[in-house]
């Protein structure tokens, strides 16, 4: 008897979902993908409408990596068919008062932003990246980049007491509130947790 390929069927032609059929297609599976729409994408696509085109997001790409990998997964390179364009400032906060708060890559316009805001914040922002960039490494190594398949190895894995002693089983608010007191400042920074979940 021959080996027949595992036949997968994924559901949604999201981002998610092609990832998924990619990499079970790579493993020899024969994959059927079902999506409602008229157009792969999910959240990533555009609606066309009396002669004008709208992005329908995502807004943000934070790990480019992950689709570089995809692509290669693929048998494709990224940069064949998306080109990336960085947007400076990211954000800008408008309150009912009219007072802004601008998020931006420029550090030090972005300490000085801080600083309107709340004294001091400005120096305690370079602080919140470094620990904030700590964190990250620690969850991209624990968390993000391993199998969690299984509930017991994901827990062992990932090292609870390393997440603990670093804070990450608390609130982002909660978190924020070690450096910030102002409420705009929160908000913004808080605001990612939108995006992130």
């Amino acid at each position: 008897m021959k080996d027949r390929a595992l036949s997968v069927a994924v559901v949604g032609g999201g981002v998610g979902g092609l990832s998924a059929a990619i990499r079970a297609a790579r493993a020899g599976c024969k994959v059927t993908l079902y999506e409602r729409n008229a157009s792969l994408g999910g959240r990533a696509n555009r609606i066309e409408a009396a002669g004008f085109a709208f992005d329908t997001g995502p807004s943000l790409l934070n790990y480019p990596w992950v689709f570089q990998e995809l692509f290669r997964t693929a048998g494709a390179n990224f940069e064949d068919h998306v080109t990336l364009l960085p947007v400076d400032p990211g954000m800008r906060f408008v309150w009912p008062d009219g007072e802004t708060l601008t998020l931006s890559s420029d550090l030090p316009f972005l300490a000085d932003e801080f600083e309107r805001h709340e004294p001091g914040a400005g120096t305690r922002l370079m602080e919140w990246i470094a620990h904030s960039e700590s964190r990250f490494h620690l969850v991209m190594r624990r968390i993000a980049c391993i199998d969690s398949t299984n509930v017991l190895c994901f827990f062992r894995r990932a090292g609870i007491l390393s997440l603990l002693r670093a804070g990450l089983l608390g609130s982002m608010h909660g978190s924020l509130r070690r450096f910030f007191r102002s409420n705009r400042i929160l908000d913004a920074l808080g605001a990612y947790a939108m995006y992130l979940g």
